[in-house]
Parts: structure tokens; sequence; C-alpha cells
């Protein structure tokens, strides 16, 4: 074989590799937008960062944890954490886009999320220290009651069991409050909080599948900051 020969295989070689190396790149690079970076902003999921899911609880002595859940919001903890699995992958994008990764040494978001009953007792600091997200509203979920502390666009009065929305200073009842669901999103200590929840199991559960419909545009419109919106 001759030296041009020679010479001519390494280019070509050479220029297959560059090709394949950045096919891959741009894989990862589409990968990472479209899945990093709206996770990030919204859950403020790293990595194979481990996010708990904490759903309501209610006293009960009858049980070893003194603690009973509600059905309908394991139900929708369960297709939350089905649906972060989905974002996970399976999917040819992802796949190659996490095997890039790998190689390069920089991971795309792997959420590993835990469902959790909440505590019974009032919280006087986050429940974790990572990502946090809330089913149920702040009545029977203490966590949920916790991030709703201070000034948040919506609260729930007990006494009248009423939804209010904050106008200024002043919280207005919203009429009726049989339809309201609310995804928002609060900040504490730097540590984000996505709390789902609603007036009844209907409501919450609708305010579970709005955000998981939804988490991009949430995650695109909000970026990092608080939120709160009725759906």
């Amino acid at each position: 074989m001759s030296l041009p020969d020679v010479v001519s295989g390494v280019i070509s070689n050479c220029v297959f590799v560059i090709i394949v190396l950045i096919l891959f790149f741009t894989v990862w690079a589409i990968a990472r937008l479209r899945f990093a970076r709206p996770a990030a902003n919204l859950f403020g999921i790293q990595g194979n960062t481990p996010i708990t899911i904490f759903i309501s609880a209610f006293e009960h002595s009858g049980v070893l944890t003194r603690r009973v859940v509600n059905a309908a919001e394991y139900e929708a903890a369960v297709n939350l954490t089905n649906f972060f699995q989905g974002i996970a992958g399976p999917g040819l994008l992802r796949s190659l886009a996490m095997f890039l990764g790998g190689l390069i040494g920089i991971a795309l978001p792997t959420p590993v999320p835990t469902i959790v009953a909440s505590p019974l007792e009032d919280l006087s600091a986050p429940p974790v220290s990572g990502p946090v997200i809330a089913i149920g509203g702040p009545i029977a979920n203490q966590v949920t009651k916790y991030y709703l502390s201070g000034s948040p666009r919506y609260s729930f009065d007990a006494a009248s069991s009423q939804y209010q929305l904050r106008m200024g200073t002043t919280y207005v009842p919203i009429q009726p409050s049989n339809d309201v669901a609310i995804v928002e999103k609060r900040v504490v200590g730097g540590q984000p909080a996505v709390l789902l929840h609603g007036f009844g199991e209907n409501q919450t559960a609708r305010a579970v599948q709005f955000l998981m419909h939804n988490w991009r545009r949430l995650a695109s419109e909000n970026q990092a900051t608080e939120f709160a919106e009725r759906v």
C-alpha cells in the first residue's frame, strides 16, 4: 500500500470519528436542553438527585407508625414516580445522550423519587435537604403547610373550608372553592418545593396530572423562580 493510500485512510478514519463525535454531542446537547435544564429549573434536579414526594398523613393509633395515608394521593404519587422514570428514559435520544454523557463525565438528570408520608407534627425547617414535591393540602400535609407559610398567593382557610387568593395584603375567598386545583413552587433556603393541592382528592389529582403534562412549560416560563398557578 502506497503512502498516499495510507494517509488517505487515516484522514478518512479521522473524519469519520469527528462526524460521530459531533453527532453524539449534538444528541447529548438536545437531550440536555429537553430534559436536564427544565428539570433543574422546576424541580432542582441535578444529576442523580433524590427527590422526595410527601403525601398527606392522618394520625391513627391502630398502626405502628401512627400514620395512615390517603389512597388517592398515594396513587397520584405513584403516577408521578412513573412519570419521572418516563422522562428519564428509555428512548433512543436519551440513551445515546446518557452514553455520551458517561464518556465525557457529564450526567443527565436521573430522578430517584421516594414516596414518604408527611410528618404529623408542624415543621420548623425543610423536611429534607433536597428537592421536594408535596401532594395534598395544608390541613393533612404538614410539608405543604410549612411551605405555604408566609404570604403565598393561594391559601386555605380551614374555618370556612375555602381557598383564598391574595390581593395585595389581604386574602379574598374563592367562590366556589370546590373546583380549585393549585400547582405552585416555593423556594426555601435555595431548595425548591413543588406543591400540588386542591379542594379534595379529585382536584389534588388534577393538579398532579397538570404538572405531568405541563412541566416543561412551567419550567420555561418560570425558570428557577417561585410561582403559583390555578389549573
